[in-house]
């Protein structure tokens, strides 16, 4: 029985989702580290749950505090826990591919809007899948859902121009609302949608729709629950120097300070490069998703957290522009290797039903055998030489084994882990919902002593116990302090507890 095109669209479309899929897999499949601010979301999702009202007040910290507790991520907590109460590790984990899938599935789809070739835009997806490694080596962030939210935006917008659908703008709104409770990423949304404006406005393209739609969605964003003093927060987050967290730091920075290898840097500049190359080689004239492009890229370059939107966005627009080159190989492909193509179709169309079954089968199958070696169990490492995350699970042992509590001075890294396994019975500082919960100069007081730069903060506010690592620049000073003792120690952390304290010392 011959295949109607119907049947061999639905089949293409499936082969389309199973390479996406296997895609996510085989890049995000061995990378299961937790994040350091994952324990975060998960803490305040408890205290959510388990609570009568709204947790407007912070309760993990003994350090000065700045009132409201405004957590932008709150939703993200409040999802994140009951599925990784009641899913456990691979809840999450899953969680976390089928959200990169659906991310790579949004700039496809985008990319196809845009008249690209299928063979166009699934590779250049290959091309930048290292977004997916910068993005979502993690499991998992906020800034998860905000690639989503991202590669959906722009999937709308490209549909209304081109499908010339202007009421779809509307279901930007309803996005906004629960981006914006999500994660403060919901900016980068904003930010699309305004460059579209000014893009279409200079092309001489109908704007105006992209007016009454951003009021809206700047006043969707005040369905949360902290009102407009949500607003006040992102302006001092936005305007925060944030000196000592890698993320933030610019590319040349990131290569300086070891946070981003060299490897990652070529990558990330020779899509640039490759990109600009493009643009100019075919004269581009579409002034919008230049505009998108040279804004994504700038900010890839101050802020090393902002690349992953420039490698979106280059999956959606340039697909377009290879395809010429795909259509020459293709023309250029020798006449033996026509004559296989012609000759594998021919066999493939007579073929019996049985046989076109089990071709069709294979690529399933080899999405199966991807799924099934990937990992699907949490990776909470321990210390391990050259790792840049570990976690200082010998240090929790002991405090849980002796039932401490009280007051903790930590690493940065290591607040919100101790936050979700011994909190709020022991409080920390400091940790990494740093500006939402911290006033700025107690944060850069704490910034200042880990560097070793000043010694009066471990004497300005009520520590009980310090968990550092051996090689942090305060822990020579509090070794010799004789207000301190040592009362754990391995390769990867050192506990110390006040003198007076009854417990037994190394």
């Amino acid at each position: 029985m011959a295949w109607t095109s119907e049947k061999k669209h639905t089949i293409q479309h499936a082969l389309i989702l199973l390479s996406l899929s296997a895609l996510v897999l085989v890049v995000l499949g061995r990378s299961t580290t937790v994040d350091v601010d994952f324990w975060g979301y998960i803490a305040f999702g408890r205290l959510f749950w388990h609570s009568n009202s709204f947790p407007y007040q912070d309760i993990f910290t003994y350090l000065p505090t700045t009132g409201q507790w405004i957590y932008h991520e709150w939703l993200t907590g409040t999802i994140l826990y009951p599925i990784y109460t009641f899913a456990g590790d691979p809840g999450v984990i899953i969680l976390r591919d089928l959200v990169a899938l659906a991310t790579l599935a949004f700039l496809y789809l985008a990319a196809r809007i845009r008249k690209s070739h299928r063979a166009s835009a699934l590779f250049w997806l290959v091309l930048i899948s290292g977004f997916l490694g910068m993005g979502y080596w993690a499991v998992v962030r906020a800034q998860t859902f905000t690639y989503l939210f991202t590669a959906l935006t722009i999937y709308v917008l490209e549909r209304s121009r081109w499908k010339g659908q202007r009421s779809l703008l509307l279901i930007l709104v309803p996005i906004q609302i629960i981006w914006c409770n999500m994660h403060g990423g919901f900016l980068a949304g904003l930010g699309i949608a305004f460059l579209y404006l000014i893009g279409d406005a200079f092309s001489h393209r109908t704007y105006w729709p992209y007016l009454p739609v951003l009021l809206l969605l700047v006043l969707s964003s005040l369905a949360n629950p902290y009102g407009v003093d949500y607003w006040t927060y992102l302006f001092h987050a936005i305007t925060l120097p944030r000196r000592d967290i890698t993320e933030w730091a610019s590319i040349l920075t990131a290569y300086q300070t070891h946070t981003m290898s060299l490897s990652l840097i070529f990558y990330y500049m020779f899509i640039g490069i490759f990109s600009l190359r493009m643009l100019f080689w075919w004269n581009w004239q579409e002034i919008t998703p230049i505009l998108v492009l040279s804004v994504t890229f700038l900010l890839g370059l101050e802020h090393v957290r902002h690349q992953v939107f420039f490698l979106m966005v280059t999956a959606v627009y340039l697909p377009g522009l290879i395809q010429p080159y795909i259509k020459d190989l293709q023309a250029r492909s020798t006449s033996l290797g026509a004559r296989l193509r012609q000759n594998l179709s021919a066999v493939f169309l007579r073929s019996t039903r049985m046989t076109r079954a089990f071709i069709t089968a294979v690529p399933i199958l080899l999405f199966c055998v991807i799924l099934g070696s990937s990992s699907f169990s949490l990776m909470i490492p321990s210390y391990q030489k050259g790792v840049i995350i570990y976690y200082p699970t010998g240090a929790l042992e002991y405090i849980r084994r002796n039932h401490l509590s009280g007051n903790i001075l930590t690493e940065f890294m290591w607040g919100e882990y101790l936050i979700w396994n011994l909190g709020p019975r022991m409080k920390v500082a400091l940790d990494g919902r740093y500006e939402t919960v911290y006033q700025g100069h107690v944060a850069n007081q704490y910034f200042d002593y880990m560097k070793g730069k000043e010694k009066e903060f471990l004497d300005t506010y009520a520590h009980d116990m310090v968990l550092f690592k051996p090689d942090s620049p305060p822990v020579d000073s509090i070794r010799s302090n004789p207000d301190w003792k040592g009362v754990y120690e391995d390769m990867g952390s050192i506990l110390f507890m006040k003198a007076r304290t009854p417990m037994p010392s190394l």
